[in-house]
């Protein structure tokens, strides 16, 4: 059974393993990166060791680094899904702990699920993250997703299993797929859509650095979910012919390099593309080169049909 969690915002904050050794356990340890993973593996820690810290508020004069967290405020319900494997299952805790406004620790819990929900204590200003070991031989870590959640239904939800935000339309009415923007840390799902036939399908766990390694090394599993889902809709939308739209430029790439697995299929980019695409920072110059010769040949094949 599918559960599903509603978004109160149409935005979602992702928190990454920031690469500070201040932060990470590192004596005895085996750390290495992928694209989209983060693996840690010291078999001989000791148990309640925290393995990782994330921290709301810093003193950089002391501290040497930035929060990486983002600011929560007492009352609305939260909800943090932690994206990781730990080997063996069960062998990884998050803690939470709660500041006040004198750096004293007025709460926290522990737990091993990778679902939590929370409300930020009254008294509280700031709080951390931590990973704790509890007998980990390897974690291999994505991201932390931080959402406001609520008990209604709302124009998007969190799809537990799947591990996707869908907006909460009803498909068979779809004619448009959407996507979302990526800003750093901070995802972001359309606000002004015709909600009726456009279904937004949002995997929080890509990136631009991902997108570029699908161009560049062909890996089109990075968004197997995304692809697996259209394939779903596709199914349900009685012949009709999908529209990939993107509004920024992070949906419109996903839009011109999903609309690829549908040949039939129409893509609509925002204005501005080739612009910003340029502009680019987190793109090879090989990747945009490609996307602007996809989206070149996909208006040439509009003009001849």
């Amino acid at each position: 059974m599918t559960t599903n969690i509603y978004l109160k915002n149409n935005f979602v904050f992702k928190v990454d393993w920031d690469m500070n050794n201040t932060t990470t356990y590192t004596y005895g340890a085996k750390i290495g990166s992928d694209v989209d993973t983060f693996s840690y593996s010291n078999p001989m820690m000791a148990q309640a060791v925290k393995i990782h810290t994330w921290y709301s508020q810093t003193s950089y004069t002391h501290q040497r680094f930035s929060p990486t967290l983002p600011l929560l405020k007492s009352g609305p319900n939260y909800t943090i899904n932690s994206a990781y494997h730990a080997f063996p299952d069960k062998s990884i805790f998050t803690q939470i702990d709660f500041f006040n406004s004198y750096g004293q620790k007025i709460d926290n819990f522990i737990t091993d699920s990778q679902q939590i929900n929370f409300n930020f204590p009254d008294e509280a200003t700031s709080y951390q993250i931590n990973l704790v070991n509890a007998s980990s031989q390897k974690l291999v870590f994505k991201s932390l997703l931080i959402f406001e959640s609520t008990s209604d239904v709302t124009s998007y939800y969190f799809d537990v299993d799947r591990q996707l935000i869908l907006s909460s339309n009803d498909t068979n009415k779809v004619v448009n797929i959407s996507f979302n923007n990526c800003l750093n840390h901070l995802i972001t799902m359309p606000r002004d859509l015709d909600i009726n036939n456009t279904k937004v399908i949002v995997d929080p766990y890509l990136n631009f650095k991902m997108l570029d390694d699908i161009l560049m090394n062909n890996k089109k599993e990075l968004f197997d979910k995304i692809i697996n889902y259209c394939k779903m809709l596709d199914s349900q939308m009685l012949n009709k012919k999908i529209i990939f739209s993107g509004y920024c430029l992070f949906d419109s790439v996903l839009a011109i390099l999903i609309s690829q697995l549908f040949p039939s299929s129409k893509v609509n980019v925002c204005l501005n593309f080739e612009k910003l695409l340029r502009l680019e920072k987190e793109l090879s110059s090989s990747s945009i080169e490609m996307l602007l010769n996809m989206i070149s040949e996909m208006y040439s094949n509009e003009k001849m049909g």
